[in-house]
């Protein structure tokens, strides 16, 4: 029994042991040296890629805008009174300074020939008095003065009264509207008529803070409506320098002739421009800009390789970005795949472009 354990023993400790020479789980010194002399390969980046070209930055608006007129005035009576005439109709043309109706317009002309009578009255006792010269109490000669004095100032007022007695238009326009008839009683104040001029014309934009900063007095756009085929030529005539409170958008007011009075207030009219953002500067896609904290900049192949280039950047416009310096034309960008890099990274390229047509990188015959 004592043999028999010994022997168990010793043919467990024989199976344990490494059999000499080669074992399985030994790695001949050979081999192993030469494994440790082997360097992993650099693996390297699929990317995409963009020649930069001169640049064609354009910001395109398309802005929708109102018809309205150059001028709008609602006129009216300053002290009201009977109506005595009304000389047009909606619709008619006027001219600047024609009668357009007259509001007790005979009662004025009475008062002013009142006051007339008053003021001759009153400058031929004041000569009388200073033709008298030292023999008329100094009293006498100042109260003929101050009579005479009041008298031109009254024959002042009657004379203005009777002149805003006729409602007359302030400019050339059309009438679009009337608020009166003949034999009607008005209020201080009430309206007679609203004149609007329509030549030119004018189209109201609101313009977003992202645009408004590349829109100046003077640019030319285009105008286009729904209710009228053509293309109107128009000027930017007015720029607001302060948002709108409620909209937060910039008036922008278009001028645009309008000698045949096609385009008609409260019409909806498209107005585009084409403004050209880039000058001297480069434009590419924001999505290719690479953002660090220590700054921003691209990468650049070369040979082969990605190259870290810091930027200096200029404005924004819309979805592209505007680049002073760090990059020039003829450089080949990293647009795709360019947020993995590291500077020195080996690039797979996988396909090739231009930068850029309309703020995008062109592949092929896009």
């Amino acid at each position: 029994m004592k043999k028999a354990k010994l022997l168990m023993l010793a043919l467990a400790a024989a199976a344990c042991s490494p059999a000499e020479g080669n074992s399985k789980g030994a790695e001949p010194a050979g081999e192993r040296a030469k494994s440790d002399k082997v360097a992993p390969k650099a693996r390297a980046t699929r990317v995409e890629i963009a020649t930069i070209n001169p640049s064609d930055a354009m910001l395109d608006l398309i802005l929708p805008g109102e018809v309205v007129g150059s001028k709008t005035a609602m006129l009216a009576s300053p002290r009201g009174g009977f109506v005595e005439n009304v000389y047009v109709e909606i619709g008619d043309k006027v001219k600047s300074g024609q009668a357009l109706a007259t509001v007790d317009r005979s009662t004025a002309e009475v008062r002013l020939q009142q006051a007339k009578i008053q003021l001759d009255q009153a400058t031929t006792d004041y000569e009388a008095i200073q033709r008298a010269g030292n023999s008329v109490a100094k009293t006498r000669r100042d109260g003929a003065r101050f009579t005479k004095e009041n008298a031109e100032a009254m024959y002042r007022l009657a004379e203005i009264e009777a002149q805003r007695s006729v409602v007359r238009a302030p400019f050339p326009g059309v009438v679009a509207d009337r608020r009166v008839e003949r034999g009607e009683v008005l209020m201080p104040g009430g309206a007679v008529a609203r004149v609007v001029r329509i030549d030119p014309i004018h189209v109201n934009l609101s313009v977003a803070d992202r645009d408004v900063v590349n829109v100046t007095k003077g640019m030319k756009v285009r105008v286009t409506t729904d209710a009228r085929s053509g293309v109107f030529d128009g000027v930017i005539e007015r720029v607001n320098p302060a948002a709108s409170l409620n909209t937060r958008t910039f008036e922008v007011l278009v001028e645009v002739p309008n000698e045949d009075a096609g385009l008609r207030p409260g019409m909806i009219a498209t107005v585009r421009a084409k403004i050209p953002v880039a000058g001297d500067d480069i434009s590419i896609p924001q999505y290719v800009l690479v953002t660090r904290l220590d700054g921003n900049g691209v990468f650049v192949e070369q040979d082969g390789v990605a190259k870290w280039r810091d930027v200096e950047l200029g404005g924004i416009v819309r979805g592209q970005v505007l680049v002073k310096s760090g990059i020039n034309v003829g450089d080949r960008v990293v647009v795709t795949g360019h947020r993995e890099l590291a500077d020195g990274d080996r690039l797979l390229v996988g396909r090739e472009g231009r930068c850029c047509k309309n703020g995008q990188v062109v592949f092929g015959d896009e």
